[in-house]
């Protein structure tokens, strides 16, 4: 079993820059490191979760 055999959708995405969380866009330069700082907020709902909240709701 997998676990994407129970995933149902994925609710909430939101990436952004960790230093500068009001930046759009970011450059890199040829330092050696070529990296940008990120953070991933991810809420991801599965079909188990979804059953309980209908029947909650019945």
């Amino acid at each position: 079993m997998s676990v994407w055999d129970s995933f149902y959708r994925l609710d909430y995405l939101d990436i952004g820059f960790y230093s500068n969380f009001s930046a759009k866009k970011a450059t890199i330069y040829g330092n050696g490191k070529n990296q940008v700082e990120l953070y991933f907020k991810v809420k991801i709902l599965d079909k188990i979760i979804i059953r309980l909240i209908f029947l909650m709701r019945s």
